[in-house]
């Protein structure tokens, strides 16, 4: 694919990206002020969700960018036994990280909401709406 073709790739992902975040805005915004929690929590929670997703996205793809060097040398290097070793380490460590990442969300969201939260917000009221959202 040449140059000028990823430019355009690019800029259409980043477009699609801007409008779907313009749209689920607008959406909470406007169902949030009919709920009983009003306009604020709704785009909050959906705010923390977002930025501990990019958090842990980033880990995992840490960890897969890390292993691929190396995987790439044994592999050139005809060390199949270490790719492999290499590949298995990385699935596991990326499945250790999403497991604790799922139990974090289930068994206290209210850490997380409260992580993510400024001191002069934080109110155990909101963290409980928040936690619920989360």
């Amino acid at each position: 694919m040449d140059e000028s073709a990823q430019l355009v790739y690019r800029f259409i992902t980043q477009a699609e990206i801007v409008i779907l975040t313009i749209v689920m805005n607008n959406v909470l915004v406007k169902y949030g002020a009919q709920s009983a929690y009003g306009e604020d929590i709704p785009m909050t929670a959906m705010g923390i969700a977002m930025k501990v997703n990019s958090v842990l996205t980033n880990i995992i793809a840490g960890i897969a960018i890390g292993g691929q060097p190396i995987i790439s040398f044994n592999y050139g290097a005809k060390q199949y036994d270490r790719v492999k070793k290499t590949y298995k380490t990385c699935v596991i460590a990326a499945v250790l990280v999403s497991t604790v990442a799922f139990l974090s969300f289930q068994l206290i969201p209210e850490y997380i909401s409260g992580i993510l939260e400024t001191k002069a917000n934080c109110t155990p009221h909101l963290l409980a709406r928040h936690s619920e959202f989360i």
